[in-house]
């Protein structure tokens, strides 16, 4: 099944999502009766591994992203549907249909944007949200919003790197 999405590039590749029901992965011989759908928003460094990770899985992966440009560069990188668009607008999010979407990620390098991402896609009854935070300073913010999945890699990194130092586990992969 095809599902056109309003307000996309136009370009075919970018206007349409190809929705899987069964997928066979033929180099172990596995089904899976579903694959996620996973929105990402913004295209950080994590936000392309977290994609990375999820296509080799064998998931369908869309990301959001505001400049065109940057679509553009990695459109033939990544075997993906791209929405160029502003993730935090009810709009957008909107076209991106929640009630099918497992999981969507807010992965900008702006924090503000994804905490008010987070916020408009829980007022939209998205079933599970997370929201990447580059420094922790809005934690607080993200606690009286109630916003639950919140996730600051390079402070959880830096723990890592301390407790390799230190001789208490194994040098983080």
């Amino acid at each position: 099944m095809l599902q056109h999405v309003a307000g996309s590039t136009g370009n075919s590749r970018h206007a349409y999502f190809v929705r899987a029901t069964e997928l066979v992965w033929p180099q172990a011989g596995v089904t899976r009766e579903k694959t996620l759908r996973i929105v990402i928003i913004g295209a950080s460094g994590l936000a392309l591994a977290s994609a990375k990770a999820f296509l080799a899985d064998g998931h369908e992966v869309v990301i959001i992203e505001k400049d065109q440009a940057v679509i553009d560069r990695l459109d033939e990188q990544y075997d993906c549907s791209f929405y160029c668009g502003d993730g935090a607008r009810p709009g957008v999010l909107d076209d991106m249909d929640p009630a099918s979407t497992d999981l969507l990620l807010c992965l900008s390098d702006d924090d503000t944007s994804n905490v008010l991402a987070a916020v408009v896609a829980r007022s939209m009854s998205f079933d599970r949200v997370v929201v990447r935070l580059e420094d922790n300073d809005l934690l607080p913010v993200c606690e009286q919003l109630k916003l639950e999945n919140v996730m600051v890699p390079d402070e959880r990194m830096a723990q890592h790197l301390l407790s390799f130092a230190e001789g208490e586990e194994d040098c983080p992969e």
